[in-house]
């Protein structure tokens, strides 16, 4: 039903301006038009380091051994390999996880190195389970436990596993999660604790530590599996993870991989970091989120011969996963209405039964619905397991930092957390955080859409802009260009299975889809609204056009609304509109 708070909603959109001048007047002197200079200098580049960051270079990956911690890791694996011993590899359930534990695996079996990988599931959880891991150890006589993309928050289970095992076995971390206060006893490689760049992901650490027991040219062969978590995981798309990604895009060998994107239609000859992000990875992750994460693993590790049949499960696995999701999505939102959510500037809400692998997709989603920190979470035994998403601006793992004392366990990011809580503190994990948040400023809250080009500024089309797109790709999808555009509705209509989507075309003949949040503008839309909105672009290869993908919108005022105010206005007060023919079709 029409609701004329979405028509009388004024946009908070603007332009971004974190730009150097001094960049981007270099950059329009070597003929780039001003709202592409200032693109660049935001993204990163300067004036300094344009020709390197839009070239691709083995000598600009760093040193591996200035990452604290590497030197002394490399010297236990190396007596480790010495004495002949296998090595445990601890990974994760997500991309990320998975990839990192590839990385390894495959390079230490490229090596004539017994390896093992060990991966949770989402029921056991995040992190080190010691009831996995002393199982493994009892099993056999591993030299070395390595963990990748997590470890560095699991101070207790590394120090009973070390108390059990440490007589035989080492422990190195490695991992790009938050630091904690207190760090494992154990070598801990992290590129937070010490390095160049900070923001590696976890299987772009496993890069560098394939990189330091070997060299570049070596660590190369495995660097289209590290650009899988590193996109996977939104990592900022600068400095070595440009290099990185770069290097992954051009060098995109992988068999299994590249049946994968077959299958997703997408073009390894002209991969991009889109492609994996929006197309490769939900696959990967969906194996981890509604089956096994071993399936995804066994892909991964199929590098030198296609794995069709895997490939093919990991793409029903997919669309399971998004038949899951909007189910629990549906619950949530009607727990959000009920527990009248912005009152306590946070969406707090939980289920009995719901999957594990889909909290962390629906928290995102209902952050972005409602522009507010999301907590979704399902029970589990005793206890409630869940995933946290938050907006810009507000550091979520500091708000449960705050809320230890109600937790089991808990880590994460500034923007996700991953968190156990007992049934007895859910109400109190619920209080701490609402409380924390509204004693926030309101501005903290307002929503705020940044863009970064206007349609038609400087004279750009949409083809230009995707031109530019290209010439200094990768860039990562969520610092995608963000475009303004202000324009009139053609014609507006819903797709997929249940409607669940919207699509519509502009007066300037460019499409937009909008997917799930956005049906609900779908009678305004077909009034002929004037929109603003902020997009993306895509070009569509079956249709041969540019296809804008919506992010935000607003609707501007407009006398084509009148019939709708009235209408709605007539249902309020309880009026028979049939008998208002002009305003009732």
């Amino acid at each position: 039903m029409f609701n004329g708070t979405y028509i009388l909603m004024k946009s908070n959109f603007y332009q971004r301006t974190d730009y150097n001048i001094n960049d981007v007047q270099y950059f329009e002197q070597c003929g780039y038009p001003k709202c592409f200079a200032q693109v660049l200098s935001m993204r990163g580049f300067t004036k300094e380091n344009l020709s390197r960051s839009l070239r691709y270079s083995q000598q600009d990956f760093y040193d591996p051994f200035a990452m604290h911690g590497m030197r002394e890791a490399v010297d236990i694996i190396k007596q480790c390999i010495a004495d002949n011993k296998p090595i445990l590899i601890h990974g994760d359930y997500d991309a990320d996880g998975l990839s990192a534990s590839a990385v390894l695996s495959l390079f230490f079996t490229h090596n004539g190195v017994e390896n093992d990988v060990i991966i949770p599931t989402r029921d056991t959880g995040y992190g080190i389970n010691f009831d996995n891991v002393a199982s493994k150890l009892q099993q056999k006589n591993y030299g070395v436990v390595l963990t990748v993309d997590c470890g560095i928050s699991n101070v207790s289970e590394i120090a009973k596993l070390k108390a059990q095992f440490g007589h035989s076995t080492q422990f190195v971390v490695t991992d790009h999660h938050e630091i904690p206060e207190v760090l494992p006893d154990c070598i801990c490689v992290n590129p937070k604790l010490g390095y160049p760049f900070a923001y590696l992901s976890g299987s772009g650490v496993a890069f560098k530590v394939v990189q330091a027991l070997s060299d570049i040219t070596t660590a190369l062969r495995y660097a289209d599996l590290a650009i899988i978590g590193t996109i996977a995981d939104v990592m900022p798309m600068h400095d070595e993870n440009r290099t990185l990604v770069k290097a992954g895009l051009a060098n995109f060998a992988h068999k299994s991989l590249k049946k994968l994107a077959e299958l997703c239609k997408v073009n390894c000859a002209q991969i991009t970091a889109n492609d994996i992000g929006m197309r490769l990875a939900p696959k990967i992750n969906a194996a981890g989120r509604v089956g096994s994460p071993d399936v995804a693993l066994k892909l991964l590790l199929a590098c030198d011969k296609a794995d069709n049949a895997t490939a093919q499960l990991l793409m029903e696995l997919n669309d399971k996963r998004r038949q899951i999701m909007d189910e629990v999505y549906t619950q949530a939102q009607e727990q959000c209405v009920l527990n009248k959510c912005a009152s306590k500037r946070l969406v707090f809400v939980k289920g009995e039964d719901w999957h594990h692998g889909v909290l962390g997709i629906v928290a995102g989603k209902l952050k972005e619905a409602y522009n507010l920190p999301s907590v979704v979470m399902t029970r589990e035994n005793d206890n409630y397991v869940g995933s946290a998403r938050c907006i810009d601006g507000i550091d979520l793992h500091n708000l449960f930092v705050n809320a230890a004392q109600y937790l089991v366990k808990f880590g994460g990011h500034k923007s996700s957390v991953g968190f156990t809580v007992s049934s007895d503190n859910v109400d109190n994990l619920n209080a701490c955080l609402a409380t924390q948040l509204q004693a926030m400023s309101e501005s903290m809250f307002t929503h705020v859409s940044l863009y970064d080009i206007r349609l038609g500024e400087d004279g750009v089309t949409a083809n230009d802009i995707l031109q530019f797109c290209n010439s200094i790709q990768p860039l990562m999808p969520s610092d995608e260009l963000r475009i303004y555009v202000k324009d009139y509705v053609k014609f507006a209509s819903t797709f997929g299975k249940q409607g669940e989507h919207i699509s519509f075309t502009l007066g300037s003949g460019l499409q937009v889809k909008g997917f799930y949040k956005y049906t609900r503008y779908l009678t305004a839309l077909k009034s002929g609204a004037e929109v603003e909105l902020i997009v993306t672009l895509t070009y569509d290869t079956f249709s041969g056009t540019v296809q804008a993908i919506l992010s935000d919108i607003a609707l501007c005022n407009s006398l084509h609304f009148e019939p709708l105010y009235a209408k709605e206005y007539l249902r309020c007060v309880g009026s028979d509109i049939t008998q208002y023919p002009s305003i009732s079709a």
